[in-house]
């Protein structure tokens, strides 16, 4: 026969807080978590940007220099042509 245990009142009363304890703390966690994966994604999001396949536009500074000059003197040409 296996033995019976007997708890008092005051066990069960402990023992049910520790599980509302136990139940917040995981709640805490999840909310943690879910805010580390979200900056985690944000910043994999930024990050892909700058690894864009297009890296001249986000680079900044527009085409200065000689070839700059040619296209827009071709340019000039056909237009007036």
């Amino acid at each position: 026969m296996d033995p019976v245990f007997v708890a008092t009142r005051e066990e069960l009363h402990d023992v049910q807080m520790e599980l509302k304890r136990m139940q917040h703390v995981q709640q805490l966690q999840g909310e943690r978590l879910r805010s580390l994966e979200k900056r985690h994604a944000d910043d994999a999001a930024l990050k892909s940007v700058w690894n864009s396949p297009f890296p001249s536009v986000l680079g900044g500074t527009p085409q200065h220099g000689r070839q700059a000059q040619i296209s827009f003197v071709s340019a000039f040409i056909v237009v007036l042509s």
